[in-house]
């Protein structure tokens, strides 16, 4: 059916496709790989659960006190800096995302930041919370500093999802994410994008803890 839609369009302009047509094209491909697909796809339309990985990323950006522009976390325009970069951070994310019960991110994916499925989710999931924006070939995200709290709730939420996880393991996973994170600071800083403050990393942790028990109900 998306096909037959495109099809249609006249290539010389612009051809927008209904969300019914959209949807209906949706539930064809589902009919065809099976109900664990459906679920996977209900999940999507209705932004469902996040990833552990893409929870990572935001939990790194948390550690890394990356909130406001001036505390963006730049992606280099040099694709050999992304690379070294990349390869400071996703064992970061990695590491939370094995921590929670997750998988951990694959060698290819520690290579790269720009067209990482990881970082574009985070955005795509988390937009409320994070900002991105292009300054020439740089590409900065950043937590918004007045919604900073709202991510914290949100991410604690998420994690109070994962079955027969609890807050001592979430405790656990901050930690073992927060030693991860001592290996990569001295490159971080040596580049001026180091920003993590003691006193900043509890009150994230603290925060992430109150709203999993909430979340839990426990």
């Amino acid at each position: 059916m998306l096909l037959d839609e495109l099809d249609r369009a006249d290539e010389s302009s612009i051809h927008i496709i209904s969300r019914d047509a959209l949807l209906d094209s949706y539930a064809l491909i589902a009919d065809f790989y099976g109900e664990s697909h459906r679920r996977w796809m209900r999940k999507e339309l209705t932004r469902g659960d996040v990833r552990p990985a893409t929870l990572g990323f935001a939990v790194f950006l948390l550690i890394n006190n990356s909130t406001g522009s001036k505390r963006a976390l730049l992606l280099p325009s040099s694709s050999e800096e992304e690379q070294m970069l990349a390869g400071r951070i996703l064992p970061v994310v990695s590491e939370f995302s094995v921590s929670v019960g997750g998988s951990p991110v694959r060698q290819r994916e520690t290579e790269r930041l720009r067209s990482n499925w990881i970082i574009t989710e985070t955005k795509r999931q988390l937009g409320p919370y994070i900002s991105r924006a292009e300054d020439g070939r740089t590409v900065k995200f950043w937590i918004d500093e007045e919604h900073e709290a709202a991510l914290v709730e949100e991410l604690g939420r998420q994690l109070a999802r994962r079955r027969s996880f609890t807050a001592s393991e979430l405790e656990r996973a901050f930690n073992n994410t927060l030693g991860k994170y001592d290996f990569a600071r001295p490159m971080l800083t040596s580049w001026g994008l180091a920003h993590e403050r003691a006193g900043h990393t509890s009150m994230v942790l603290n925060g992430l803890l109150e709203a999993f028990i909430r979340a839990s109900g426990a």
